[in-house]
C-alpha cells in the first residue's frame, strides 16, 4: 500500500500544520502516522477528501464515468476503465464535456468559461439560464486576470476556509455567459483533487452545484445528469454548499456561510455587562405571561450559559442555528423547505446538529 506517492506546492497556510496521514488496525493495535508540513514544495495528495493522505492505492480511489441516457430516461453509468482518471476528466474537460466531480459536501459541475460550454451548461439546469455560475481559478495569479482584487478580498481567496469571494470584474463584457453583471465570482483549489486537476489544465473553470435547483445539494453516483462523472469511494457524510463572500467597505460580509465555517461556533456574549443584560431580558420575558413558556420559571436562569436555544429559521434560503453556552452555532444553507427534498435534508441536518451539540441525546425521538 502505497501512503506518499507524490508531491505538490502546498498553499502557505498549510506550513506547520501537522496533519494525520494514516491510520492501520491489526487486531486489537491501532497505530496513526502525523506528518508536520514543513517545506511547502513536500505536499502529500493523495487524499480526494482533504490535505490529509490514505493508506490507499493510487487507481484505488478514482473511477471514471460516462453517464449514458436511456429510452427510459434513466441514466446509466458506464465505467471508462483503469488509468489516470484526473488526466482523463481534463481532457473530457477541455474538449467541451459537462463532468460531475464529487467533492468534500458534494458533487460539483465543472466545465469551460466559454459561451458554447455555459450554454449548453444553462440547458442542464433551465431554472438557471441568466444566474451568475462561480467560477475556480488555479492560483491568485489567474484570479487578477479577470478580477480586481484588494487585499482583504485576496486574504479570503487564500484563507483555509476557500469561500468563493465576490469580485469586481477588469471587463464587464469579459467570461459574459458566465456572468452578465459586473461582477463575478470565484475561488481557488481546495481540495486534493482541484490541485492534481489543475496540473493538466491552465483555464478558469466553472464549478458549480450539481444539484437541480430547489434540491439539496447532490452527494451520491446516481444523482448525476451530466456527461461524465468522476467519483470516488467515500462517503460524504455531511453535505455542504460553498461559502459565499462579499466585501463592502473592507467588511466581509457572508451571503452564505456554509462549507469552510461549518460548524465553527460564534460567540454571542463578550463581557460581564452583556451577559448582565442578557439574563435581566429572558427573566423579564418569562414574567411576563404573553411570553411565557409553559414549564420554565425565571429563577433557572442565572446566566445567559444556562439557555439552550433553537431558531428553526425561516421557510425560504433557510439556515438554523443552535445557542449553547454563550455560542451560535449556525447551521449550512438548507434551501427553500417549502420543497419536500429540502424539508427533509432540513430535519437531517437538525438531528445531527442536536446530537453533536447534545442539546438532545442521541437516543431522544424527535416529536
Amino acid at each position: 500500500k502505497k501512503i506518499l506517492t507524490q508531491s505538490h506546492k502546498a498553499p502557505e497556510y498549510f506550513k506547520n500544520e501537522v496533519f494525520k496521514i494514516s491510520e492501520h488496525k491489526r487486531g486489537d493495535l491501532k497505530t496513526s502516522r502525523f506528518l508536520k508540513i514543513e517545506n511547502l514544495t513536500d505536499f502529500p495528495y493523495n487524499c480526494l477528501l482533504c490535505v490529509s493522505v490514505s493508506p490507499c492505492e493510487d487507481n484505488e480511489n478514482r473511477m471514471l464515468y460516462k453517464n449514458i441516457k436511456n429510452p427510459d430516461g434513466n441514466f446509466e453509468k458506464i465505467y471508462t476503465g483503469e488509468g489516470n482518471e484526473i488526466e482523463k476528466t481534463a481532457d473530457l474537460i477541455k474538449k467541451g464535456n459537462i463532468v460531475a466531480i464529487k467533492g468534500i459536501g458534494g458533487f460539483h459541475i465543472a466545465c469551460l468559461v466559454a459561451e458554447k460550454t455555459v450554454m449548453k451548461l444553462r440547458k442542464f439546469e433551465k431554472d438557471r439560464e441568466s444566474k451568475p455560475f462561480a467560477i475556480m481559478v488555479k492560483d491568485i495569479e489567474m484570479a487578477k486576470k479577470f478580477a480586481v482584487i484588494n487585499e482583504t478580498e485576496e486574504n479570503l481567496l487564500k484563507s483555509k476556509a476557500r469561500p468563493i469571494v465576490i469580485l469586481q470584474k477588469k471587463d464587464k463584457t469579459e467570461l459574459d455567459a458566465v456572468s452578465n453583471l459586473d461582477t463575478i465570482g470565484i475561488m481557488l483549489p481546495y481540495t486534493a483533487l482541484h490541485f492534481l486537476l489543475y496540473d493538466y489544465i491552465d483555464e478558469p473553470l466553472i464549478m458549480t452545484s450539481s444539484n437541480k435547483p430547489g434540491l439539496p445539494i447532490t452527494t451520491v453516483l446516481e444523482q448525476q445528469f451530466t456527461d461524465f462523472v468522476l467519483e470516488h469511494n467515500r462517503k460524504i457524510l455531511n453535505p455542504l454548499d460553498d461559502s459565499v463572500i462579499k466585501v463592502i467597505n473592507n467588511i466581509p460580509l457572508l451571503s452564505r456561510r456554509s462549507r469552510g465555517y461549518v460548524p465553527e461556533p460564534i460567540k454571542i456574549f463578550e463581557n460581564d455587562k452583556t451577559n448582565t443584560e442578557i439574563t435581566s431580558f429572558f427573566k423579564r420575558s418569562l414574567k411576563n405571561p404573553r411570553t411565557q413558556v409553559s414549564g420554565l420559571r425565571s429563577e433557572i436562569f442565572k446566566s445567559p450559559a444556562d439557555l439552550k436555544m433553537l431558531a428553526a429559521g425561516a421557510e425560504m434560503m433557510n439556515t438554523f442555528c443552535i445557542y449553547k453556552n454563550g455560542f451560535a452555532i449556525p447551521s449550512g444553507y438548507i434551501g427553500d423547505t417549502k420543497n419536500y427534498e429540502i424539508y427533509e435534508y432540513f430535519k437531517e441536518n437538525l438531528d445531527k446538529f442536536l446530537n453533536f451539540t447534545l442539546i438532545i441525546h442521541p437516543n431522544t425521538r424527535r416529536n
